[in-house]
């Protein structure tokens, strides 16, 4: 340590390296460990599974949404699960203590679900069976966040009334405050039983009633010693004995059960590991640039070294020496890396997307401080093995022969100093090559044309209760009005409705069929649905082929439909879809679908993704299938704010208690739709500029040392006649070569690692040629430019001196 000490340049340059490796390595970590290794936080994770149906119609996700008849039958035949639990998102209307309504994010759920979690409640108690049945259930458990700011932690909140969507419910529990639901970052606020979604209020058939509604998801607990494997074949064979029960719902529909952890992670974890590995790699850059300091200032120890030999040190003490030298620095570069990683962790987690589930669980643990500590202890053994090695074969007596410093042994450093610099230039090559080809996708997608007009578009979205509404009609006549209001107002050039704002994840599929194209219900199509109001296309932008909805549809008018030129292409190769009939499986109520007429055809765009080609689509009218769950979209004249003030203004004035929530911008789901892949170009450009960094401090400590070593054949070169420019070209053409191999190697190690993140790329070949020039380019002007300071230095050394010190 005091020999540390009488090297305080070097001591702190292998500090910040180190800290810097090991405090990018710990931050990454902290997320890696938080969202793909740590348990789920409930009493044994492993039994835990989530429950979807398959289908070969569905898009994307491997398995999706069921329905809640299958979900009971489910939960009735099966054997190799101790329960099952059904939940569903929605959004509830709560009258607070002064008397304001505000809208708070719920969840509607089986009774089952907190035994299945085996959550206990903090206060009160969880749901209770009869909490499922028709018409019963008014009860609600409370998140530990909502029973603080909503009632400040009164402690006899269990059993009190409160206002929820124009009813009286009674608070039965209060979730504990670690309770975190993983399948979004939006925890729920409150917790609602089945019982009151199996009625509708206007006396029609509840969603939890119709087998072909897709809309829940479930959750498994299997029994002990049961795999999710043999729980997912004992499904599937219970869907296959549903499909022939009900062949017009559940022919095209299987079943299956996935490991919990694993599907809340599926859509992130190849982001997250490619992460991991690319910080992993900055690690490694920092280890090879510490123990290129590390052989040249063994090399300047030479004649210490000799001198512990010769009064008896043996190779194994010298060794042991140096390396616990390396240890100590590794720690302490560890210490500083965890106050790095607390500070990197707290940015990393203003800059995580919504998409990363479990985020609010990332945070600095002792699991963290334990792979701090285990990656200090291998830094330290890795960086200073090699050249404690090489510095123990040392020649006692070259060593200590006026002449012999710094020649003995130069070979073999400097072919390891070479080899060490080399792997710099291809790790950080790689990482620069992806993070290239990551920003430039990133770009691609903000530059990508959705089809329409985002300019001044602002949203919100109304849930209307059915206490107030409880029949179609009365939704259809309050939307109606509204939008009149709307239009009316000076700040809003257009006014409409939408179930689905574009871009903000929230899609709709039904099965669909052609009219002379029948097929049998249990085989028919499933394409994308957007239930909208007139004026849609001119909040949007689009001119409409034929005719846009208007003011004549209503509920009891003709049933029309609108559809993409992609929904045209695929079901009316000849191209003449208006006035043809489409029976899309939607109805306002009871029975049957209503065909409908195509009245318009729409132009190609995206909605559901920026990323994904246009599908075919179908646009149903909001006055003629009326749903109390929506979103407004105004297109403001000047600025959106004042759209939202006037909005605000003409809803309190026709229904004060219906609140308004997710008010954003367009640009805000634009934005949300690039985050997760700004966020991994982000991460990946800062690595690879600090494996920059650390790669040509590499380069210029390898030429500068090099050339220190040479000094006395510089000074015989000038001597004999040889120019500043001859030296300076020598030295450079050293570095050069270098490069040259290594960016070879680098183009080729690039070409094989990026095949990684092709499925995270968008518009970006993972060969993209002008991503890899310009990153070669680069890589050389930053050796040159690390070369050109001890490439001057040689030129300008002075002969005469040189031979004199000789």
């Amino acid at each position: 340590m005091r020999s540390l000490l009488r090297a305080p340049l070097f001591t702190l340059t292998v500090l910040f390296t180190l800290a810097l490796g090991i405090g990018a390595n710990t931050a990454i970590f902290t997320v890696v460990n938080a969202v793909l290794l740590r348990p789920l936080p409930y009493p044994e994770p492993e039994q835990l599974v989530s429950i979807g149906s398959k289908s070969p119609r569905r898009m994307g996700t491997e398995v999706g949404p069921v329905s809640y008849p299958d979900f009971e039958d489910f939960r009735k035949r099966s054997q190799s699960f101790q329960g099952m639990a059904l939940f569903q998102g929605e959004r509830v209307a709560f009258q607070t203590n002064s008397g304001e309504v505000v809208s708070l994010i719920a969840k509607v759920t089986s009774a089952s679900l907190f035994d299945v979690l085996r959550v206990p409640m903090a206060l009160g108690r969880g749901f209770q069976a009869k909490d499922d049945e028709a018409g019963k259930g008014q009860k609600v458990v409370l998140s530990h966040a909502a029973w603080q700011r909503l009632f400040a932690g009164a402690s006899d909140i269990v059993g009190r009334a409160v206002v929820m969507n124009g009813r009286p419910w009674t608070v039965s529990g209060v979730l504990p405050p670690s309770f975190q639901f993983p399948f979004e970052a939006d925890q729920a606020e409150i917790w609602m039983p089945m019982g009151l979604q199996r009625i509708n209020p206007d006396g029609s058939k509840a969603w939890t009633e119709e087998r072909g509604s897709h809309s829940s998801f479930v959750v498994g607990r299997l029994k002990s010693g049961v795999q999710a494997a043999t729980g997912s074949a004992e499904l599937e064979n219970i869907a296959a004995a549903l499909a022939k029960e009900y062949p017009e719902t559940n022919t095209a529909f299987s079943a299956a059960a996935l490991p919990l952890a694993d599907d809340v992670v599926k859509d992130v974890r190849p982001a997250l590991l490619v992460l991991f590995g690319a910080v992993a790699c900055v690690l490694l850059i920092a280890c090879a640039n510490v123990a290129n300091l590390s052989l040249v200032r063994a090399a300047g120890q030479r004649r210490e070294l000799a001198i512990r030999a010769a009064l008896g040190a043996g190779r194994k003490t010298l060794i042991r020496g140096m390396l616990f030298e390396s240890i100590v620095l590794a720690i302490a570069g560890g210490l500083a890396g965890l106050v790095l990683a607390r500070l990197g962790t707290t940015a990393l987690l203003s800059l995580v997307p919504d998409s990363v589930p479990r985020a609010a669980e990332i945070g600095v643990d002792w699991t963290a401080l334990l792979f701090t500590l285990g990656v200090s202890l291998v830094t330290g053994i890795g960086f200073g093995l090699a050249p404690a090695w090489q510095a123990s074969r040392v020649d006692v007596n070259d060593a200590l022969k006026d002449g012999g410093r710094g020649v003995s042994g130069g070979r073999h450093q400097a072919r390891l100093r070479h080899l060490l610099v080399g792997a710099q230039i291809v790790a950080s090559l790689v990482l620069l090559v992806g993070a290239g080809l990551m920003l430039r996708s990133f770009d691609r997608l903000l530059r990508q044309d959705p089809g329409y007009d985002l300019k001044r578009l602002a949203t919100f979205r109304l849930n209307l209760p059915d206490t107030d509404f409880p029949k179609s009609e009365q939704v259809a006549e309050f939307t109606g009005r509204l939008l009149e209001s709307l239009r009316a107002r000076p700040e809003i050039e257009a006014a409409t409705t939408t179930q689905a704002i574009p871009l903000s994840g929230s899609n709709s599929r039904t099965d669909v069929d052609i009219e002379g194209q029948e097929k049998p219900k249990g085989s028919r199509p499933a394409e994308t649905v957007r239930v909208v109001s007139d004026d849609y296309f001119k909040a949007l932008g689009l001119t409409v082929q034929g005719r846009e909805f208007g003011r004549t549809e209503t509920f009891t008018s003709p049933q029309v439909a609108l559809v993409n030129q992609s929904f045209v292409r695929r079901y009316f190769p000849a191209g003449n879809a208006l006035g043809k009939r489409i029976q899309p499986g939607m109805s306002a109520g009871d029975g049957e679908p209503p065909w409908r007429e195509i009245v318009g055809v729409v132009p190609d765009v995206r909605q559901s993704n920026l990323s994904k080609e246009p599908e075919p689509e179908m646009y149903l009218s909001h006055a003629q299938l009326p749903w109390g769950f929506f979103g407004v979209m105004l297109r403001a004249r000047n600025d959106p704010r004042s759209a939202i003030n006037a909005a605000k203004q003409e809803l309190a004035r026709l229904k004060s208690d219906v609140p308004m929530f997710r008010v954003v911008t367009m640009d805000a789901y634009v934005e949300r739709a690039a985050a997760s892949r700004k966020f991994n170009g982000l991460l990946l450009g800062v690595f690879s500029g600090v494996a920059l960094l650390l790669t040509a401090v590499g380069v210029y400590g390898v030429i500068a040392h090099t050339v220190a070593l040479r000094r006395g054949e510089i000074g015989v070169r000038l001597a004999l006649g040889a120019t500043s420019g001859n030296i300076l070209s020598m030295v450079l053409r050293q570095a050069l070569i270098l490069t040259s191999i290594a960016v070879a190697i680098g183009l080729v190690t690039a070409l094989a690692a990026t095949r990684l993140i092709g499925s995270l790329l968008y518009g970006v070949s993972a060969l993209d040629p002008m991503t890899f020039a310009v990153v070669a380019v680069s890589i050389f002007a930053v050796a040159v430019l690390a070369s050109l300071i001890p490439a001057v230095r040689a030129a300008r050394t002075q002969p005469v001196e040189v031979l004199r010190a000789d």
